[in-house]
């Protein structure tokens, strides 16, 4: 089970002073919006993907996918996380150290506005109609952690081509039939792959 990320931009984020706590608050995710481009594909939520994975009350938040610059965790109630109609609404109460004062100023300014989240995949559908528009929808994640992400996860590096065989692989062999339309799916899988290389 590979461990990913995806990126989505900020909605209703607020950061604010309550009495002697500095709080940011908003969504970290919306239902059934598409993420920004990633691996030649983008992705999006399905509503009720992470109720199961919230109730281990495991989920931490990070800055920027920092391990070492925890913000807060849902174990102490420093991290709320829930679902609602809208998506994954999370509110932190976050730490008096430099990440956590960091953090409070550059949303309180507005240089950040994007939200990023760790997880394994449990369930999800791939939507390739259109092989320039990808779009995998995840129905089901294991949510590890939710990340204050200055700048996207996915940058234009060598890795993308690697993840695309990899995500297309996986996927197509886990459907795979034993009839003959074994060679022709693979074939049709290769086109695609180029064709989302000469994209990137």
């Amino acid at each position: 089970m590979k461990f990913e990320q995806a990126v989505f931009q900020m909605e209703d984020v607020r950061a604010e002073q309550e009495e002697d706590k500095k709080v940011i608050h908003g969504y970290a995710a919306v239902f059934e919006k598409l993420s920004v481009p990633m691996w030649g594909f983008k992705e999006k939520i399905q509503r009720g993907a992470f109720n199961k994975s919230l109730q281990k009350r495991t989920t931490k938040a990070l800055w920027n996918h920092n391990r070492d610059l925890v913000l807060g965790a849902m174990k102490n109630k420093t991290l709320i996380l829930e679902e609602d109609q809208k998506g994954l609404r999370f509110e932190i109460i976050l730490p008096d150290t430099q990440a956590g004062r960091d953090a409070y100023t550059l949303i309180k300014r507005g240089d950040v506005d994007q939200m990023s989240f760790g997880f394994n995949i449990i369930g999800q559908v791939w939507d390739e109609s259109d092989p320039k528009n990808i779009v995998r929808t995840l129905t089901e994640v294991d949510l590890g952690e939710i990340s204050i992400a200055p700048f996207p996860a996915y940058t234009q590096t060598s890795v993308k081509t690697r993840s695309i065989q990899e995500e297309y692989t996986n996927y197509k062999h886990s459907n795979e039939d034993t009839t003959g339309e074994s060679e022709k799916r693979k074939n049709e899988i290769d086109l695609k792959i180029k064709m989302l290389e000469l994209e990137l």
